[in-house]
């Protein structure tokens, strides 16, 4: 500020350390990380940011090449769920914050209070799977809601887009969602013969289930 006259930040924080091999990451140990460095070992830089946001920035952590490739395999996932929720909510358009239902709208406001608790960012991305893993939420409205949280986490949600090659039609998205509805009755009724024949249907065509406790979520192969 002495140097441009300008003011340079509101709030200053400073994160605990990041431990390499029982060691704190400093240039004097020799154990010091850059980004350029994890590029150059096959990682993009927003896996790197994926890490830092699964751990309080009181709270040291350890970095290993294991908890490096658990952050980018989770932030495919991630990147895997916002796609197939365009996916399946096409050209609709997405609403405001302000207009989300009731349901949505909770996910949003207990992101912001977990963010309000000392920056607890691993609960703000518990609350972004919750979203994302729910099937009673609307596309359009998951969608919005992801969108607004990744204002604060800068994971580039809003500009991830599918190869062309890979790219799912509005028709065949609501084709594959009635099938997944169809298979969940199916398992409800205990007529499993049927519910894996759609498992293996769909397969065959490219498209993955995920079975998990909020229900079943679908993405390409």
């Amino acid at each position: 500020e002495a140097a441009t006259g300008k003011k340079w930040v509101d709030y200053w924080l400073h994160n605990e350390f990041l431990v390499i091999s029982n060691g704190k990451m400093s240039k004097s140990s020799g154990g010091f990380l850059t980004l350029q460095r994890l590029i150059d070992s096959g990682y993009e830089s927003l896996d790197y940011r994926y890490f830092l946001l699964g751990a309080h920035y009181r709270s040291q952590l350890q970095y290993s090449t294991e908890s490096m490739d658990s952050a980018a395999s989770a932030r495919r996932s991630l990147g895997e769920r916002i796609l197939a929720l365009k996916d399946k909510a096409g050209s609709a358009a997405l609403p405001s914050p302000e207009a989300l239902g009731p349901a949505a709208r909770g996910y949003l406001e207990a992101f912001a209070s977990a963010l309000g608790q000392d920056m607890a960012t691993p609960r703000a991305l518990a609350e972004l799977w919750g979203l994302l893993r729910d099937p009673k939420l609307d596309p359009a409205e998951a969608l919005a809601a992801a969108y607004d949280m990744d204002r604060v986490f800068g994971l580039g949600l809003r500009t991830l887009e599918r190869p062309a090659e890979h790219a799912i039609e509005p028709e065949l998205a609501a084709e594959i969602e009635k099938l997944v509805a169809e298979r969940a009755d199916a398992k409800k009724a205990k007529d499993y013969a049927r519910a894996d024949a759609i498992r293996n249907e769909l397969k065959n065509r490219g498209i993955v289930l995920e079975d998990g406790p909020a229900g079943t979520s679908w993405r390409r192969a």
